[in-house]
């Protein structure tokens, strides 16, 4: 009798719990389109209700942060259509409303525009009467900024999975970021090269990982390996880049230094063909230990580098150009050994300076090659100088 009781007890509630599962929304997850090249488009649906409205990111996959849309979802019930609406988040935006049909046999959804052209986070405006299919990717959603990551645009394997839907993996991978590299806590690439770009340290991490038996501790000690290196770079970097030199040193270089530099010589193309090129550094002292620098450098079939403002002496030896830019700023160092003047880019970060041919690392001046600047009234009253001048001062009061 007990043995039948129990057994009653147990299908009651095995009922009530069934009765009383949530049903899984089959609109949630992570959808990508289909389509090849740099432009992958995407739509993430998360947090749906129990009525089956859900909130929605619409997104492109350009590095572009404006790219990123948000809005929700309502499905038409008993059917597989839903009605999107985007909402503007500025004024540059409209208001946007799509149509969404779900083909549960190939887990797909089509996303139909209306009668307007509308953005919708493709930075580009979705026109009247497009359609773009995307196939499921991910039931469980992409937390942090793992969305707009290339790991997780790609097949996801175990790893990557874990990587893209694991809050506290995303936590880590945001905190890489924030890593300063120099004393003015201006973030560099130090840590994002290591991020998403193929072939670098996460795509390597994950690789590691998916052959782990526990993946996400696998990724977690990665992580960790690699913050502490940071740090202990970040730290020597401070020390180095971070610091004024000495100013005598500092004032006894620009003496030897302070000149245009010339250096003319042939360059090619890919066709075979040739034309005459030059490279000019320009290096004008502003102060005992800073100079005003601008350089334009040729390098093959017609790529170059650019680049002007001010170089301070720092204690790693060198002037180091102080990029205004807040993020992925370029660390130039100038430095003078015997009669030689050489070019260090220690983060690649000055290739944004840069053609893709171009290198900074790969150019260099003499004394020999200096000459007097005779016009110096002319770089005086230019806007270069004028605006390296002005950003010294802020920085100098």
């Amino acid at each position: 009798m007990l043995g039948k009781t129990l057994l009653y007890t147990l299908l009651v509630l095995l009922f009530c719990f069934t009765a009383n599962a949530k049903e899984e929304n089959p609109w949630q997850g992570e959808w990508k389109s289909q389509e090849a090249g740099r432009h992958q488009y995407g739509i993430s649906i998360r947090k749906c209700d129990d009525s089956g409205k859900c909130e929605v990111d619409t997104f492109g996959m350009d590095d572009t942060p404006n790219c990123k849309r948000s809005g929700i979802i309502e499905p038409t019930p008993n059917t597989n259509a839903s009605k999107l609406q985007l909402v503007s988040s500025s004024k540059f935006e409209s208001s946007c409303a799509f149509q969404l049909e779900r083909d549960p046999k190939n887990n797909t959804i089509t996303l139909h525009a209306g009668a307007e052209n509308c953005s919708m986070g493709t930075c580009e405006p979705l026109k009247a009467g497009e359609q773009r299919t995307y196939t499921l990717k991910s039931k469980e959603n992409f937390v942090g900024r793992a969305w707009s990551s290339q790991v997780c645009a790609a097949e996801l394997t175990q790893a990557a999975r874990v990587w893209c839907t694991d809050a506290d993996l995303q936590a880590l991978a945001e905190s890489i970021n924030k890593i300063p590299t120099v004393s003015n806590d201006t973030d560099l690439s130090l840590a994002n090269r290591h991020l998403d770009k193929p072939m670098f340290w996460l795509d390597k991490t994950i690789q590691k990982c998916d052959a782990a038996t526990d993946v996400k501790a696998c990724l977690t000690a990665e992580y960790n390996t690699k913050i502490a290196e940071l740090k202990a770079q970040s730290q020597k970097m401070n020390a180095e880049y971070g610091p004024d030199g000495d100013v005598k040193e500092a004032k006894s270089l620009i003496e030897k230094m302070e000149g245009v530099y010339k250096k003319r010589f042939k360059n090619g193309t890919i066709d075979g063909g040739e034309y005459p090129s030059e490279d000019i550094f320009e290096f004008v002292r502003i102060a005992d230990s800073a100079a005003y620098i601008k350089m334009s450098l040729e390098f093959f079939n017609g790529h170059g580098c650019g680049i002007s403002g001010v170089a301070e002496y720092k204690k790693v030896g060198g002037f180091v150009f102080q990029d205004p830019a807040k993020e992925n700023s370029c660390l130039l160092t100038i430095k003078l050994d015997g009669d030689k003047i050489s070019f260090e880019d220690p983060e690649n970060n000055c290739s944004k300076f840069c053609g893709a041919r171009g290198s900074f690392n790969a150019k260099s001046f003499t004394l020999k090659q200096k000459r007097a600047i005779r016009y110096m009234p002319i770089i005086l009253k230019s806007e270069d100088y004028q605006n390296a001048l002005k950003q010294y001062k802020e920085r100098h009061p």
